[in-house]
């Protein structure tokens, strides 16, 4: 059962889903006619949801502007959030009803410790999948990730492997994601740098999805963006172009699909890669189009 949930913002009605709210809380709700159950309808064209993932202290405004964007322009309509706490539990507000395959859904998940490790978001993002497949029937998914949010998500392809009981994921788009660590010089090199067969040397995250590349689905389609201050750094102030690109010697035999694009300029630093407007046509377009 999904309930509604005050959370700082506006009190959104909700449908169905999974939350550990208690009962005190859930009585208080119904008191307050504020508890709303809606049904599930299906559609005759499945509804593909793209889940949203923000970075290393992201909050829920990080990737916020960027959705908001693509609801101005009606690309993609922003049907759930999901609020995953410090302990694991899982709030989730907004409403999938009547949700057709042209609205592109977003479903943005929010981690209140953002800061947690790439292996226990990996598995926080395993359980909301989980309880998205159960409660609203998803088969397939795409993926956005910016950051350390993208690393976490192919941790989450790496735990979840290609189970029977999770969603296929469709698409998967990687934005500014720092794959081989976070190292950066002003004269552009690293221990980190790629060579021709790739990186010179792994980084534990890194050295640990190689070793278990396998489980990656084969299906799976990736854009990896990344920026380019053009500063001689090589990187985006924050994330180096080789550690981003290193993703490619990962999947590169694997998936069905990978390509990468360079964002140049000012807008390519770090936390401006998320709102730029070329990143956001780069991802509506492999998304949508």
């Amino acid at each position: 059962m999904i309930v509604t949930k005050h959370l700082g913002w506006k009190l959104i009605g909700l449908s169905v889903g999974a939350t550990f709210i208690g009962k005190k809380w859930l009585d208080y709700l119904k008191e307050k006619d504020r508890f709303k159950q809606l049904i599930v309808k299906p559609v005759e064209v499945e509804a593909i949801p793209t889940i949203m993932l923000h970075g290393t202290f992201g909050k829920r405004r990080s990737l916020g502007g960027m959705i908001a964007r693509f609801e101005a322009q009606h690309l993609a309509k922003k049907v759930l959030d999901v609020w995953v706490s410090e302990q694991g539990e899982i709030s989730v507000l907004g409403a999938w009803d009547n949700v057709l395959a042209k609205q592109n859904p977003i479903i943005q998940v929010t981690f209140e410790n953002a800061n947690a490790t790439e292996l226990q978001q990996a598995l926080w993002l395993k359980q909301v999948v989980e309880e998205l497949a159960r409660h609203i029937h998803i088969t397939k998914l795409n993926f956005v990730g910016h950051s350390m949010g993208g690393v976490a998500i192919m941790r989450y392809f790496v735990e979840a492997g290609n189970g029977l009981d999770i969603p296929i994921t469709n698409k998967f788009v990687a934005i500014g994601a720092p794959f081989n660590g976070e190292l950066v010089h002003a004269t552009g090199r690293t221990i980190y740098d790629l060579g021709s067969n790739g990186p010179k040397r792994f980084f534990k995250t890194y050295r640990y999805i190689h070793a278990f590349k396998q489980r990656i689905p084969k299906n799976l389609k990736i854009l990896n963006v990344y920026g380019d201050l053009k500063n001689r750094s090589r990187s985006d102030g924050l994330v180096s172009i080789d550690s981003a690109r290193s993703l490619g010697f990962l999947v590169k035999d694997r998936v069905k699909q990978y390509e990468e694009y360079r964002v140049s300029g000012w807008m390519a630093q770090h936390s401006l890669l998320h709102e730029n407007k070329e990143v956001d046509q780069l991802v509506a377009h492999y998304l949508w189009s």
